[in-house]
């Protein structure tokens, strides 16, 4: 008998459904690029929000109903402007990779902008309402604004 095990975050494991990230956010409105579709971006590692802006904030979140993995194998096309978006669909691409050739060729252009639309609107009708991606110290997208319970200001502990 094999077993298979899938890499499932410690964050959603919790019995009380709620889960905590951090968000990094400027002056200006929120941090993060917007490439993994429209939400909020937030991450699980307090020093790693810091990067996206000087304000921290506390998010707790309901556990996502249908949540999107990208595997840190996974390109991510909008924010490395990898062409692989332009090529035609394979059986073989993931469900990332696949919705995003299907924004751009929605869209029918490179426009980054049109396609983040787009690939939002396609993982909305497909379910999704979060984004779990593993690249660097990973990241989270909340697609659906209704998974987040709260939202506070952190204090930054002196010296991080």
């Amino acid at each position: 008998m094999k077993f298979y095990v899938h890499y499932i975050p410690s964050i959603f494991l919790t019995a009380q459904q709620h889960n905590v990230a951090y968000r990094g956010i400027n002056p200006g409105g929120p941090g993060g690029s917007g490439t993994e579709g429209n939400g909020i971006y937030a991450t699980h590692h307090f020093q790693r929000a810091e990067f996206f802006g000087d304000t921290i904030l506390k998010i707790v979140y309901r556990n996502p109903q249908k949540m999107l993995i990208v595997e840190e194998s996974d390109p991510l096309p909008l924010l490395f402007e990898d062409e692989i978006i332009e090529e035609e669909i394979q059986p073989t691409d993931s469900e990332w990779i696949k919705l995003n050739k299907l924004a751009f060729q929605n869209v029918g252009e490179w426009n980054p902008t049109a396609i983040m639309v787009e690939l939002t609107n396609l993982m909305r009708q497909a379910g999704y309402d979060l984004v779990d991606v593993h690249h660097l110290d990973g990241w989270i997208v909340i697609l659906d604004p209704g998974l987040i319970i709260s939202q506070e200001p952190v204090e930054v502990p002196p010296g991080l």
